[in-house]
């Protein structure tokens, strides 16, 4: 949309708007996402799709010729299994995206200007925040945050800015809207329910920059403009002007969920799964054959059994030949092919316990691929959207001080690993020539097992001479 055809219809009454910015939602992309991350909503679960297994039993009553049993047809369920492969690939690549927290560095130091959005920042636990909205974007294709400031502080140190992480997830509809020329969001709204008196409510927030250069929040309620501000003359209003500059929204977004190259692969996969578990009822336990005429059978759970049967009868167990083994490779293969194409790793406890007595840069070597997923997203769309709200808050809290007008402050993400010290301190020692790295000393303090190091080593250095 162009900002100018924006700044027209702004002019109206509002309906002409609404009208305009309701045909921007990603509704297609959220709906397959949703699918696909929770498991409960996969086809495998569909009876129309997966129905049950049509068979014929005995009802009871004989053919008066020939004296066989009269079958009727009959339904018997068949298995359904639905694997969270989505979810789980989801949450880890959110987890080694999200690393350890994002670290922010000035500019220049001793800023008291940084020192506001730090406490702000970390005050807020964003670092948490940060992995939920990941986890969403990937899920759901997309997610915000709306930045508000809060009420009531008298003084710099106690304003925070805070925000409210906003997706389909939460039954938001999101739609961004961007100026055709330059690709910016020049508008964003949110569409969301309440319940009022017992009654759902459709809410539409719409924040948009006017040409004053202040950011005004239209409200609508069930489509119609929502008189619930008052303007400047104390007459009722559905716009709210507010004191910032820039829109207080942090937008991500991808194309397509981020399972969505393998959702025919799980698919398979849970369809044969279901088909091997439902040919399992039949087969899997021993099946007891008889040939000829038994006499009795003992009754279940009764001891000391012992079955008779005519002289020609013959009674055996069948068992499959071979029950298990193409299955297992079918599974295996499309495990590893919808892990690797999703840059992804498989962690079960048969792989831990092989790599229980590797070196930590080995296991590094195993998650390299991870690492460099990881690596692309935060250098790429989702540590964008990091730094637009680390900039955001960095502008209002310019506007908001008057401090350092020339401050700059960067995200930097810290990678998430697992803390290998043997390899490092036999790495150091092998660089060294097999010379110490540490003081003992230092050692009982990298231990933890202490409160107070020095002591402990005047301990055991008295222990040592037989005090």
């Amino acid at each position: 949309m162009q900002i100018s055809a924006l700044f027209r219809l702004m002019g109206g009454d509002g309906t002409e708007l609404y009208s305009e910015v309701r045909q921007l939602s990603k509704s297609q992309q959220i709906s397959r996402g949703l699918k696909q991350y929770n498991p409960k909503l996969h086809s495998i679960l569909d009876k129309s799709k997966r129905p049950d297994k049509i068979v014929f039993k005995p009802n009871g009553q004989k053919n008066p010729v020939t004296g066989e049993d009269i079958l009727v047809e009959d339904t018997e369920p068949v298995s359904r299994i639905p694997v969270a492969f989505q979810n789980y690939i989801i949450k880890q690549k959110a987890t080694f995206a999200a690393g350890n927290g994002v670290h922010l560095k000035p500019s220049k130091e001793g800023s008291k200007l940084f020192d506001y959005i730090s406490t702000n920042w970390y005050d807020n636990k964003t670092d948490y925040h940060i992995y939920d909205i990941f986890r969403q974007v990937m899920a759901y294709t997309e997610a915000a945050v709306i930045f508000y400031g809060e009420r009531g502080a008298e003084r710099f140190e106690d304003f925070r800015y805070k925000f409210k992480v906003v997706s389909p997830e939460k039954g938001d509809t999101l739609e961004p809207i961007f100026d055709d020329d330059t690709d910016d969001m020049i508008a964003f709204g949110r569409e969301y329910t309440l319940t009022i008196d017992g009654k759902d409510v459709a809410r539409y927030d719409l924040y948009v920059t006017n040409e004053q250069g202040f950011v005004e929040i239209r409200r609508y309620e069930n489509g119609a403009p929502l008189l619930s501000f008052s303007d400047e003359h104390g007459e009722p209003t559905y716009i709210f002007r507010t004191p910032y500059t820039k829109l207080p929204v942090v937008y991500w977004s991808q194309d397509a969920p981020e399972c969505d190259i393998t959702s025919e692969m799980v698919e398979e996969f849970e369809i044969a799964l279901s088909d091997f578990v439902t040919t399992q009822y039949y087969s899997a336990d021993p099946i007891l054959f008889g040939k000829g005429s038994v006499l009795n059978l003992p009754a279940k759970g009764s001891p000391g059994k012992f079955i008779e049967g005519s002289a020609d009868s013959e009674l055996k167990f069948v068992t499959p030949d071979n029950a298990t083994e193409s299955r297992e490779l079918q599974f295996r293969m499309l495990r590893d092919f919808i892990f690797g194409l999703n840059r992804a790793v498989y962690l079960d406890i048969e792989t831990m316990k092989a790599l229980g007595d590797v070196s930590g840069v080995a296991l590094k070597y195993y998650l390299v691929d991870a690492y460099m997923e990881a690596t692309s997203k935060q250098k790429g769309y989702l540590g964008m959207g990091v730094q637009r709200m680390v900039n955001w808050m960095l502008h209002e809290w310019k506007e908001l001080t008057g401090l350092d007008k020339d401050l700059r402050i960067y995200a930097e993400f810290s990678q998430y690993e697992i803390d290998d010290a043997k390899s490092k301190i036999e790495l150091a020692m092998k660089a060294n020539g097999g010379l110490p790295v540490m003081t003992h000393a230092s050692s009982i303090t990298y231990a933890g097992l202490e409160e107070d190091s020095v002591l402990a080593l005047e301990t055991i250095n008295k222990q040592g001479k037989g005090d």
